[in-house]
């Protein structure tokens, strides 16, 4: 990974809060990095990015950037950068992409 590419990566998630709005439309099932336990039904929840770093996934042979969330309820995931664009939302976004929908509908 190039360092640069790495450095705009924190800059653009780093300490910033973000909502999971699940754009796939997967089940929502996590589980929490701390405990083990099953994290289910987390639509429209706040989460806030407290480290980026790289892990290993089972089914990958390489390393994925990885973004690790954390909420108020003391829960901590960690999802691969592109399921993270895909489900997550910069929250000053949030009130945008809620009336878009609407529109849609």
């Amino acid at each position: 990974m190039v360092v640069g590419y790495f450095e705009k990566l924190k800059n653009n998630y780093f300490n910033k809060d973000f909502i999971y709005i699940n754009r796939d439309n997967q089940t929502d099932k996590f589980t929490d990095n701390n405990s083990g336990q099953s994290i289910e039904n987390i639509a429209n929840s706040e989460w806030k990015c407290t480290k980026i770093t790289l892990a290993d996934y089972s089914n990958y042979p390489y390393q994925k950037i990885t973004i690790i969330l954390n909420n108020s309820a003391g829960n901590q995931i960690a999802i691969e950068l592109d399921s993270f664009n895909e489900n997550f939302i910069v929250k000053d976004q949030y009130a945008n992409y809620i009336e878009s929908e609407k529109i849609k509908s």
